[in-house]
């Protein structure tokens, strides 16, 4: 049953559509648009192939309609719109071929649609491409990548266009030279090296020579880091010319980081908090920290990087065990009680409810001492004090009674004898009444003293001054 109303509906609904497409169809060729017309009576067909009404109107109309798109194509062709014309050439190409395969219906033209779509195709290309070197003389670089790109879109590999993107960039990146951008300069002659004909083949030396300038000139000022990464790039070419320069950078841009042992009072539940912060520490150092800054043993020096000590002692510990505290607490309550003569039930009164609110606490409290010192020179380079604590709070109810001495029975829904007591109530009841593990506990509080700890070193050892290129810059070129 179910099976028969979805193929009933499915035939309903694909009826609907074909009386539509008619519709629109009819509609479209009564003001003489037969292009609209065709469409709609091929959609049509395409739900019902053999309706008669439907293949007499597309036989009707299909020859007016091609020639309407080839009209609109030549239109835009004689405006110079050379792509909106490829688009009306493409319609009509694969309009006759849907009417083929649709209608079984062959369309003759006497204009050779694919050679129209490859013609307006090229003159599209080359207007782009006109466009671009027009661009290029008024120094407009943006406008002339994007125009000699857009000739490639149209017809791939249009005249050397990648030829042409690449001059932009080399031109480009020599006026930004002159304009003191040394470093958006080099790399713009790294894109210009991306096409290997030209006459901008040295494109890839003016590259590498401008970052191996900047490498030196970092270096000199001390920023090293960044120094290596601009030494880096020239040094994969040219390896032996840059080789002391290389190393004179690697060697003041690491920084070795050691971690002492950290020193603490007793053991807490069985936790070390010393080991515990320092563990906590190197799972983490790799993902807080960059790659010029890495972890080693204490007194282990890798070649002639810098060095940082960090010592750290986790003291005043704390620990308050959970005690708690009772209080005797009144609430009024409503209980059921017998009616009287002549009164509806169900019958209450009002009653005191007493019951016992148990209150406990439990925390634990850790301070620190991280002091970071230079290994060349013991001078101390940094300190933080981060404490962290945990605690829990518990808070329930027990002992409940009624006025009368009797013992009420509480729950989140009225019990018998009792139809209202207050939420606060039913909160205490329903509270917890166990403390985390002191040992989870130990570990929240140490959390925060190692994430902190962590956060100071990076700030110590990883960071880098703010990037600050030359405004004048001594180029030289290699020895070739």
């Amino acid at each position: 049953m179910r099976l028969c109303t979805v193929v009933l509906l499915a035939a309903l609904l694909t009826g609907c559509a074909f009386k539509k497409s008619i519709q629109q169809g009819t509609a479209a060729e009564s003001t003489g648009d037969h292009w609209s017309a065709a469409q709609h009576y091929l959609d049509a067909l395409d739900r019902k192939p053999r309706h008669e009404d439907a293949n007499l109107a597309i036989r009707r109309v299909g020859d007016d309609a091609l020639s309407q798109a080839i009209s609109s194509a030549e239109r835009e062709e004689t405006s110079e719109d050379f792509l909106n014309a490829v688009s009306w050439y493409e319609q009509a190409l694969q309009y006759t071929q849907r009417v083929q395969t649709t209608a079984n219906l062959s369309l003759t033209t006497t204009v050779d649609l694919p050679g129209k779509i490859s013609e307006m195709r090229a003159a599209a290309a080359f207007e782009a491409y006109a466009d671009g070197e027009r661009a290029l003389v008024q120094r407009q670089w943006e406008d002339a990548i994007e125009r000699f790109d857009e000739s490639q879109h149209i017809v791939p590999n249009f005249k050397d266009a990648d030829l042409s993107i690449a001059e932009v960039h080399y031109s480009w990146g020599e006026q930004d030279v002159s304009s003191g951008q040394y470093r958006v300069a080099a790399g713009r002659f790294q894109e210009a090296m991306k096409s290997s004909m030209g006459p901008f083949q040295d494109a890839e030396d003016r590259a590498l020579e401008l970052y191996a300038a900047l490498g030196r000139h970092h270096l000199a000022i001390g920023t090293c880091r960044q120094a290596v990464r601009d030494l880096r790039i020239a040094h994969a070419v040219y390896a032996q010319d840059l080789a002391g320069d290389m190393q004179q950078a690697e060697a003041c841009a690491f920084t070795a980081v050691s971690l002492e042992r950290f020193r603490s009072g007793e053991n807490v539940y069985g936790i070390d908090a010393g080991d515990w912060v320092e563990e906590y520490i190197r799972e983490r150092f790799d993902e807080a920290t960059g790659e010029f800054t890495y972890l080693v043993a204490p007194g282990v020096v890798r070649g002639t990087h810098n060095t940082i000590s960090v010592r750290g002692t986790i003291r005043d510990a704390q620990v308050d065990e959970p005690e708690a505290t009772a209080v005797e607490q009144v609430l009024r309550g409503t209980n059921l009680r017998d009616c009287n003569e002549g009164e509806s039930g169900p019958c209450t009164e009002e009653v005191p409810i007493r019951w016992m609110e148990n209150n406990s606490t439990r925390a634990v409290r850790f301070g620190s001492l991280f002091q970071i010192i230079d290994g060349q020179t013991g001078q101390d380079l940094g300190t933080t004090q981060p404490s962290g604590s945990a605690s829990s709070s518990l808070r329930w109810a027990s002992d409940f009674r009624k006025g009368s001495g009797q013992r009420a029975q509480i729950a989140a829904t009225a019990s018998t004898g009792v139809f209202g007591v207050g939420t606060a109530m039913i909160e205490l009841r329903d509270a917890p009444k166990r403390h985390p593990l002191g040992a989870t506990m130990v570990r929240e509080a140490l959390t925060t003293i190692g994430h902190d700890a962590l956060t100071r070193i990076v700030e110590v050892a990883d960071t880098e001054p703010p990037l600050r290129d030359p405004t004048q810059l001594s180029v030289s070129a290699f020895n070739k």
